[in-house]
């Protein structure tokens, strides 16, 4: 299999080889340094002129995907509440594509009325987890699978864990006091959102060190960027779906600048650290200060 996803011939300890004559280029990329969907297994696990294709798909894809991860965690727990959401449905007697509204309201579906006007607010957090059908769950947990995993392999399973949360939660938030109210809203579509917008805050965090990659870095971010507003442009059926979009955006680009250590520690890096946490901090006051003006 070609090397297609290494930034090294041989490994971290050579030359930078980009072919955009690197300005660079006599800088050595950094072995810690793991850049979401760019730098993937360290080359001593795999020659990459060997791996197979599956193994390929692995490393670009889901590098951190292992039974002890917050990725496995996460869909895990999507699929067990998805199971049950079928059982308190039909039984299992009926098709499994659909869930029943009743069903999804009483374990936890995110309606707005219902939490400004009787304080539910465990469904906030609880319709993370719920999902419409069948279909619906498939294509969050590939979404999951690929760019969750991509984000642990960067920060590891604490901050992951926190800026999933914080994205959906952030999302949710937003949607429930912005969307129509009798909406029902499931899904992890905000934390989904949050962790692009992670990933854009690596970017900004740890501008200064990714300058080894001389213009392949604007080219990577430029890239994201694009893919980034092309899921924009497809938004929701409803607007709570909308919402949640863009409020898991907002919460997980800022607590992705706020929460994490970057890569080096500089001036540039202290104030986008302060910025995000200021971002991240005004972001959550202003969401609740409008729960309680709609109350």
């Amino acid at each position: 299999m070609a090397n297609i996803h290494r930034l090294n011939d041989d490994g971290f300890s050579r030359r930078v080889h980009l072919g955009f004559n690197n300005p660079n280029q006599n800088q050595i990329l950094d072995p810690n340094l793991r850049i979401p969907f760019v730098s993937q297994a360290p080359p001593e696990e795999q020659d990459p002129r060997k791996e197979s294709f599956w193994q390929m798909l692995k490393i670009n894809l889901c590098p951190s995907f292992k039974i002890n991860s917050i990725t496995f965690s996460i869909i895990a727990i999507n699929i067990f509440v998805f199971v049950i959401e079928c059982y308190q449905t039909s039984g299992f007697g009926q098709s499994l594509l659909e869930i029943n509204q009743n069903s999804l309201i009483d374990m936890g579906a995110l309606v707005p009325i219902d939490i400004k006007q009787k304080g539910q607010y465990y469904r906030i957090l609880f319709a993370m987890f719920m999902h419409y059908n069948f279909i619906h769950l498939l294509f969050n947990q590939v979404s999951l699978f690929i760019i969750l995993s991509a984000i642990e392999f960067s920060y590891g399973l604490l901050y992951t864990s926190i800026i999933y949360l914080l994205s959906g939660i952030g999302g949710n938030m937003l949607a429930a006091n912005f969307g129509n109210d009798y909406d029902i809203f499931v899904g992890c579509t905000g934390a989904i959102t949050g962790l692009f917008g992670c990933v854009l805050s690596y970017f900004i965090l740890n501008w200064n060190k990714l300058e080894v990659l001389g213009p392949m870095r604007e080219y990577i971010l430029c890239i994201f960027i694009l893919f980034m507003l092309l899921a924009f442009l497809f938004p929701g059926t409803s607007s709570i779906s909308t919402y949640s979009s863009l409020g898991g955006f907002l919460a997980g680009l800022f607590s992705g600048l706020a929460i994490p250590e970057p890569a080096q520690q500089g001036s540039y890096e202290k104030y986008a650290k302060i910025v995000g946490w200021v971002l991240l901090g005004t972001f959550f006051i202003l969401i609740l200060l409008s729960f309680y003006i709609h109350q």
